[in-house]
C-alpha cells in the first residue's frame, strides 16, 4: 500500500546479526521474518495521522517546504460530511492531515434530520477537544502488519485498551482493508493495518489525487525514505510511570 519511490530498501540489524529490510512493500517477493515466532509480523509504519485546524493548509506546507506530494483526499466530494483529510507522501513516509468540517455539537439539521452519524459526532467532539488541548498534533500512528487480529489480541491481552476492534474497511472498486486500534499514551492511538488485496491510493474512503502542486516544479527535491521512529513526549517526572504501563 505504500508508494514505491525508494531503492534500495534500507535495512536494520537484528539481535542475531542478520540484516533485514526496514519495511516490506506489497510487491516484495521476500517474506518478512517474524519478530518472535509465531507472533504476527510488523512490516513498518503505514502512516501518521495529525488532527489539525486546517488540513488543506497543513498539507500544502509539507508539499511546498518538505518535498511531499499529495496522493489522496477524503471530504465532502467523497461522501465524508464531517471531516476533510489530505494525505501527503514522500518516499514511504505518509502523513494524514484531518480537520473537522462541523462544530462539535451539530447533531441535527434545521429540518430535524440527523446531519452526521453518531460515530462521526463522537469523533467530532473528540477532535474539537483534542485541538483545544493540543493544537495541531499527532493523533494516530499506524503500522502495517500481516495479522491485524493477532496483533490486536496480543496487545489487549497484555493490557492495551482497545479503541476499535478488528473491522473490514470496504472499497467496492479497490478491495478491502482490515484495521484495528488501541490506545497508547495520552490521547494517542496506534492503528494496525492489513491489506486484503487492496489496490487503492491510500485507504477505503479516499480517492487518488493526480494533480501536482505547481510549486513542486520550482523547489529542490527533498528525498525522504521511511519513518525511522516516533517519540512520545511525556510530562515532567512521568517517564517512569509511562514505561510501567
Amino acid at each position: 500500500m505504500a508508494p514505491g519511490r525508494i531503492s534500495p530498501n534500507p535495512t536494520i540489524l537484528t539481535s542475531s546479526g542478520a540484516q533485514v529490510p526496514l519495511f516490506f512493500t506489497n510487491n516484495s517477493t521476500t517474506t518478512a521474518p517474524p519478530v518472535q515466532s509465531p507472533q504476527p509480523t510488523y512490516h513498518g509504519y503505514h502512516s501518521i495521522t495529525w488532527w489539525v485546524g486546517n488540513a488543506k493548509q497543513a498539507a500544502s506546507y509539507y508539499v511546498t517546504h518538505m518535498g511531499f506530494k499529495e496522493v489522496a483526499y477524503s471530504g465532502l466530494e467523497t461522501g465524508s460530511r464531517a471531516f476533510a483529510s489530505h494525505v501527503v507522501a514522500n518516499g514511504h513516509v505518509r502523513f494524514v492531515f484531518t480537520s473537522p468540517l462541523r462544530p462539535s455539537l451539530d447533531r441535527v439539521t434545521s429540518r430535524g434530520q440527523q446531519s452526521v452519524s453518531r460515530e462521526d459526532q463522537r469523533k467530532l467532539e473528540q477532535m474539537h477537544m483534542h485541538l483545544e488541548q493540543h493544537g495541531d498534533a499527532v493523533k494516530d500512528v499506524a503500522f502495517e502488519v500481516d495479522d491485524v487480529r493477532g496483533v490486536y489480541s496480543a496487545a489487549v491481552a497484555r493490557g492495551a485498551v482497545g479503541v476499535m476492534e478488528p473491522m473490514v474497511l470496504q472499497d467496492e472498486k479497490n478491495g478491502d482493508v482490515l484495521a484495528a486500534s488501541v490506545r497508547t499514551y495520552g490521547d494517542t492511538t496506534h492503528t494496525f493495518i492489513q491489506s486484503l488485496s487492496y489496490s487503492g491510493a491510500f485507504l477505503p474512503g479516499f480517492r487518488a489525487v493526480e494533480v501536482v502542486d505547481p510549486m513542486n516544479k520550482f523547489l529542490p527535491a527533498c528525498q525522504l525514505e521511511v519513518i525511522d521512529h516516533c517519540v512520545g513526549n511525556q510530562d515532567w517526572d512521568k517517564m517512569e510511570e509511562a514505561c510501567e504501563l
